[in-house]
């Protein structure tokens, strides 16, 4: 049996190295068949797992990133497949299923490599399919795909710097039928274009309007050839182009009919001219200017559309000025309203008669109220800065320190102890004939700063 075993063995292995194979297909048929030795797995329970690996490796679109590795790999899983219909020794089941499954591995792995080292040409690709090349053009994007899974095949077989060399015909010929693409679509539309004007008779009838499109189509072509990554530039440059050809039509179909125009009929054609002019001054609300000469009247109406212009500008931004002036206003009522509520807050406690620390707290209030006030006028325009400070200078109360300062000089309190002994605070020396002025004890601790 272990005879017929090896036999088997040896004539997949002659059968696998026959075909188109990677580089290291004989290296995997040796590791699986090592490994079914060791395996304890019956012979389903590998190739439920081969099966669930290969559809993985299907949704990986292995049939493009690594078609070689996929392929070899799903023989190897009908070989295994038919050696268990057969009855087929266990052993060599197991082996043909990990083959099978170190391939697909490998064809993962190599899937990595090719997202690496080509991608140039895949970005090139998906941009062709975003252009609907293969649909506009689908033979020769099937030919620069065929072209892209030869490079992968290289990858797969070990040749990783020859795919990287051959990479550089690959996205040129990449770039040829992304010009052709961007051709049809965008230069076809000039070329369109022209072709009305020139069934129009714009050759006989307009002729240098025609030359002007013809120009256009030509500068559009050579655009697209050198700038063929900036879509947006390439979708204006059509637009221009466009536009050129539509108005030789215009001017070859407006021309024809004023080469039999008699005397009546010139004058009509003018008239209409005016009426034309005048619906602009109309729109405008402008007056007649039909008294001037047309050349006159165009540029007239063109003078009174700048002149609207202008108002139009200066009213925005004089809405502009004022609603900045109004968010200034209402930053500085913000900031009079911190001073205001930072002078109104109570003292914890009042201060003591002849204790003059007591009035350092509010001062210091009132002080650091006025310098926030400061630093955040400073942040506002000058001249919006020193009306509000002068609004606050005359609306602010004004600074208790000199109050304060009379209220800490010595008093002479009324003892309430006949028999003790009287507490007199040292007055300065100051000549006076007015009495000092005497405070109670109660009328001192009432007292606010």
């Amino acid at each position: 049996m272990n005879k017929l075993l090896v036999g088997v063995l040896s004539l997949t292995f002659i059968s696998a190295c026959s075909a188109p194979a990677v580089k290291d297909t004989l290296l995997i048929q040796q590791s699986a068949q090592e490994q079914a030795k060791e395996l304890g797995l019956s012979p389903q329970e590998v190739l439920d797992e081969t099966r669930d690996l290969q559809i993985l490796a299907q949704r990986e679109d292995l049939y493009f990133y690594s078609p070689t590795y996929i392929a070899q790999a799903e023989e190897e899983i009908r070989k295994a497949e038919s050696a268990f219909e057969d009855k087929l020794p266990a052993q060599q089941i197991v082996t043909l299923a990990l083959t099978g499954q170190q391939l697909l591995k490998r064809g993962l792995e190599n899937k990595k490599t090719v997202l690496t080292q080509l991608k140039l040409a895949l970005d090139g690709l998906a941009l062709l399919e975003k252009l609907d090349a293969p649909t506009l053009f689908e033979g020769d994007y099937a030919d620069v795909q065929d072209d892209t899974k030869d490079l992968i095949i290289l990858i797969e077989q070990g040749n990783t710097t020859q795919a990287l060399n051959d990479q550089n015909s690959v996205l040129t010929e990449i770039a040829d039928i992304e010009i052709k693409v961007l051709k049809k679509t965008y230069l076809g539309q000039a070329e369109v274009a022209l072709e009305k004007a020139v069934d129009a008779d714009a050759e006989d009838f307009a002729p240098e309007s025609i030359d002007k499109a013809e120009l256009g189509v030509e500068k559009l072509a050579l655009f697209i050839e050198k700038n063929r990554k900036q879509l947006q530039a390439i979708a204006d440059e059509t637009q221009k182009a466009v536009h050129l050809a539509q108005h030789a039509e215009h001017v070859s179909i407006a021309v024809e009919p004023l080469l039999k125009l008699k005397i009546t009929e010139a004058e009509q054609h003018v008239l209409f001219i005016e009426k034309l002019i005048a619906r602009i001054g109309q729109a405008l609300n402008q007056k007649d200017v039909t008294y001037l000469p047309l050349d006159n009247q165009s540029i007239a109406l063109a003078q009174a559309a700048e002149t609207i212009s202008k108002q139009a500008v200066a009213i925005k931004q004089q809405g502009q000025w004022q609603a900045e002036k109004a968010e200034l206003e209402a930053k500085l009522a913000q900031l009079q309203a911190k001073l205001e509520d930072a002078l109104k807050q109570p003292e914890k406690a009042a201060p003591a008669a002849g204790d003059s620390t007591q009035t350092e707290p509010a001062q210091d209030k009132e002080n650091a109220a006025h310098e926030e006030l400061a630093k955040e006028a400073e942040q506002t325009p000058t001249k919006v800065t020193q009306e509000a400070t002068a609004a606050i200078v005359e609306t602010t109360p004004e600074t208790p320190t000199e109050e304060a300062t009379a209220d800490a000089t010595p008093q002479v309190s009324e003892p309430e102890n006949p028999t003790a002994e009287p507490q007199v605070a040292q007055a300065p020396a100051v000549e006076t004939e007015a009495a000092p002025q005497v405070i109670t004890t109660e009328q001192a601790e009432n007292k606010t700063p």
